[in-house]
């Protein structure tokens, strides 16, 4: 059996590693073709039920300005001024549990409303924060703001469900990073288990054995982490098995002809066994189609995260879906929070 896993193992490597070069080969594809900065051509759709921006507010894109003038424009901008005047703005995008297609997370993404008027996407300035070291202040901001959210859900009575944050490596580099998120936790007096911290593939892969001690912190400390975008670079299966994680979040390129290759299916459908045998559970990112979702639901995967059910929204519109979830199930949490 062991003789087999080790096998199986390999060959899923393989074709995970003929995939990274696939998919690297599409993304040159796509770079000739437009800029890659922030998401041209695409306006921002009215506010619906799904908390979408308004029409008010316009979607900066490379096809709409030029991508010098934005970084010059974003570097003279005044950053801490952004931040507290709340110009960075949490939207949330909800993760499914397919079983019974109910919200159990969801994953917070940084919005840059510059002037009021503009909306701008993170591409166009997380680039420049990871280069001026502004991104620590971000991250954080980001995750004080998550913590104040799911303490004014258990506050209101309603189901939290937990919450991952993007952070940059930069973090990872500070020995006492795990320790200081459990004061901004505590201080807002936000339960651990219901904030989830994500990293990249491609981030983790850069110095493993900081990122293994940085994960073990965080776990130390409550914290749940989750691997982001895995399978778009060369990882292997025996990366997951030695880094202490546990949640895999599968790339979204997987998924965008999977119903038409076999072998991607067979990939996703042994990364999947293979993580619930490491007791990690597994998100699908990307995720616009039935027919992705049938298939996920036939593979067993534990959650989906895409546009089929949702786009990323506003924490209000997130909190409104909570609420009425919560009223299904008709349990007052704010009884609970009162306990705790």
């Amino acid at each position: 059996m062991v003789y087999e896993a080790t096998i199986l193992s390999s060959i899923i490597t393989f074709i995970l590693t003929s995939f990274a070069f696939y998919i690297r080969i599409l993304k040159i594809n796509k770079h000739k073709k437009r800029i890659k900065f922030g998401r041209p051509g695409k306006s921002l759709p009215k506010a619906k039920k799904s908390g979408a921006m308004t029409d008010r507010v316009s979607v900066v894109g490379a096809c709409e300005k030029d991508k010098k003038m934005l970084v010059e424009e974003i570097s003279k901008a005044t950053m801490e001024a952004a931040l507290k005047e709340g110009a960075f703005e949490t939207f949330l995008q909800p993760k499914y549990e397919l079983q019974n297609e109910r919200i159990v997370g969801a994953e917070a993404l940084v919005r840059w409303i510059s002037g009021g008027k503009n909306f701008l996407y993170p591409d166009c300035f997380i680039p420049i924060f990871e280069k001026n070291g502004f991104i620590i202040n971000l991250d954080l901001y980001m995750f004080e703001k998550v913590c104040k959210i799911i303490r004014s859900w258990r506050e209101a009575g309603i189901e939290a469900v937990a919450v991952s944050v993007n952070f940059s490596k930069q973090h990872l580099l500070n020995e006492h990073f795990a320790q200081e998120l459990g004061e901004i936790a505590d201080a807002w007096k936000t339960p651990r288990n219901f904030l989830e911290i994500e990293i990249t593939e491609s981030m983790a892969m850069e110095d493993i054995g900081q990122m293994r001690r940085s994960f073990a912190a965080l776990r130390k400390e409550g914290f749940s982490v989750a691997l982001d975008d895995f399978g778009s670079g060369y990882s292997s299966l025996g990366f997951l098995k030695d880094m202490p994680i546990d949640t895999v979040k599968l790339d979204k390129t997987f998924f965008h002809k999977v119903e038409n290759h076999q072998k991607f299916m067979t990939v996703i459908k042994h990364i999947l066994l293979m993580a619930h045998e490491l007791d990690l559970s597994v998100v699908a990112e990307g995720i616009e189609t039935e027919a992705q979702i049938n298939l996920l639901r036939q593979l067993d995967c534990d959650m989906v995260q895409g546009f089929y059910y949702d786009k990323p929204m506003r924490a209000s519109a997130f909190e409104d879906k909570l609420r009425k979830q919560t009223k299904k199930i008709g349990v007052d949490y704010s009884a609970i929070h009162t306990v705790l």
